[in-house]
């Protein structure tokens, strides 16, 4: 496999809040380590840039959702595109918490830090598993790796001081 391929499928399973707070704390720790003077400052509009960079995908990308329409399969354009449909392979896998059967699921499991009584993410998986989706007019192939899926059901479960949330 290419190095960088391997190099772009890990930035891609990292989730974007943790690669802006990788960003943001670089930022700021070099601007501790350069202290007052010229330097820090830089270091402060790199975490205002980054910010807004940020800012801005996130806008992006929102108002292109909000303005994509369901599409059938047999008419469905090329690029970003929501599909809606139904599976019909027996081909099932089972999800990591719940052991439940389905085509596709996404996992994060949270510790609770007491003292600060907040949530942190401590391990969390994506199923890469591909499944064909049908909506009457047509099939198609869908590869969690290369799209969005949004699961139908969420599962929240607690177990002492850790939360578990499942989508299916």
């Amino acid at each position: 496999m290419d190095l960088g391929l391997t190099g772009l499928r890990w930035v891609r399973s990292q989730s974007l809040n943790g690669l802006l707070a990788a960003a943001y704390s670089g930022a700021a720790g070099a601007a501790f380590h350069f202290g007052p003077g010229r330097a820090q400052l830089w270091c402060v509009g790199a975490a205002s840039a980054i910010g807004l960079l940020a800012w801005g995908a996130s806008l992006r990308r929102a108002r292109a959702i909000a303005n994509i329409a369901t599409s059938r399969i047999a008419s469905a354009a090329q690029g970003y595109v929501e599909l809606q449909g139904r599976t019909s392979t027996t081909d099932l896998i089972y999800s990591p918490l719940t052991h439940s059967a389905c085509i596709w699921y996404r996992y994060r499991i949270y510790e609770r830090n007491n003292s600060k009584d907040e949530w942190r993410e401590v391990d969390s998986g994506v199923s890469s598993a591909t499944f064909d989706l049908l909506d009457g007019s047509g099939s198609c192939t869908i590869d969690p790796d290369h799209a969005e899926v949004m699961g139908a059901e969420v599962v929240t479960r607690y177990a002492n001081e850790h939360k578990h949330v499942e989508e299916l």
